[in-house]
């Protein structure tokens, strides 16, 4: 089988200085007198505008925040669910097409059907799922609409030889396997030099149907 920005975050903060009216002077007989006109009023509208002038800011600096967190907390689930994927497949042991060890065999399934849950809700990044379906096709069972394995060849032939007892109760896994397109399996598994890039799009072209059938896939249907 096949994470981490740092996100740095500037808070500005907006300083708004006001001044006041001090009033008026006028003379009276006896003495001078200092009259403040309307101090208090003029405090009082200049709090208000220093607060309404203040709010969109505020408003706007919470959600760029939230955003930025969101984005995150959604970085720290993807490392987490990766890494405790790749950390279960190593335990797993050794896996490949002469494997008949019931107890591995299962929990690869077990471990493939959870990863394919995380790629159905976004659990995971997109590349990554598809990098990991990748992987996928060279140990299960591929079939048509009638059931029909089409890369019995070249998958695990315990699993393929026993493909409806281990995956029936697994409709995830038959559900996204279960392909329509006409694919050339022959060079979907070829180890040949001069088929690399054919085989890298032929590829492409059958891990993207699958991933777009496990993103329609409902378990309650």
């Amino acid at each position: 089988m096949h994470l981490a920005d740092s996100t740095n975050i500037k808070v500005v903060t907006f300083n708004k200085r006001c001044s006041g009216l001090t009033g008026s002077c006028f003379e009276s007989p006896n003495d001078t007198i200092h009259v403040t006109v309307g101090s208090k009023r003029s405090k009082n509208m200049d709090t208000i505008d220093i607060i309404n002038l203040g709010l969109p800011t505020i408003t706007a600096s919470a959600l760029v925040f939230a955003s930025i967190q969101i984005k995150i907390n959604r970085k720290q689930l993807f490392q987490s669910t990766i890494t405790k994927c790749v950390s279960d497949f190593r335990d797993l042991g050794e896996l490949n097409k002469e494997t008949k060890e019931t107890k591995i065999i299962t929990k690869y399934i077990d471990l493939t059907n959870e990863e394919l849950f995380y790629f159905q809700h976004n659990y995971i990044p997109k590349d990554v799922a598809k990098e990991w379906i990748d992987g996928m096709i060279d140990y299960l069972p591929i079939t048509c609409q009638s059931g029909t394995i089409l890369n019995a060849d070249y998958i695990i032939r315990f699993l393929s030889d026993n493909r409806e007892t281990i995956l029936q109760n697994y409709p995830r896994i038959q559900n996204a396997f279960e392909v329509k397109g006409k694919y050339d399996f022959e060079l979907i598994y070829s180890n040949k030099s001069a088929e690399r890039l054919p085989r890298v799009n032929e590829r492409k072209k059958i891990i993207n149907e699958i991933l777009k059938n496990l993103r329609t896939f409902d378990w309650f249907d």
